[in-house]
């Protein structure tokens, strides 16, 4: 859909006439990582021009245009260009959750505030709200956009071994 002109045209408009029918103030582009799990190398760039779209429709109409983006280290720069992203929105949800899950062989904390002592491997130090916000902030997102998701959820494991707990295999 973001590839074609058109396409974005309809979804810009089909936006802006749901939102005035049910009187929402805007809405949130949720997308993660573009480009990525399937997508073209060129959503990347296409999922700018929407936002852009979109922000300009959406201005015309005094409606507010915020971005839900991931926040994994090796996925944020591949998918998000992050100036670009913040000069065409309202507001930046980080998704600061799932940073551990039960795709690890190991426990951990779904959402940490800093890098945690157990952490295993350079990757992990990146695992953590504090990581995500100051990446976004030195990669050019503008702070007074930048709100963090706060996860409201947890994550469970089932242990091989009861005697085994947090962060060990």
């Amino acid at each position: 859909m973001v590839s074609e002109t058109t396409s974005r045209a309809v979804f810009i408009e089909s936006v802006v006439v749901f939102l005035q029918k049910y009187g929402f103030d805007g809405v949130d582009i949720h997308w993660l990582y573009p480009g990525m799990r399937g997508g073209l190398s060129t959503d990347r760039i296409f999922f700018v021009l929407l936002l852009r779209e979109l922000r300009g429709s959406l201005d015309e109409h005094g409606l507010l245009l915020s971005v839900a983006v991931g926040s994994a280290k090796t996925q944020v720069p591949i998918a998000y260009n992050i100036p670009e992203i913040s000069s065409s929105v309202h507001y930046i949800v980080l998704l600061t959750h799932s940073y551990h899950g039960d795709w690890e062989n190991f426990t951990g904390i779904n959402a940490p505030l800093y890098p945690q002592e157990t952490d295993k491997s350079e990757v992990d130090l990146y695992d953590n709200v504090n990581w995500t916000v100051n990446h976004w902030i030195a990669h050019k997102a503008e702070r007074e956009k930048l709100i963090i998701g706060i996860a409201t959820f947890g994550r469970n494991w089932i242990l091989e071994d009861p005697m085994v707990c947090l962060f060990l295999p």
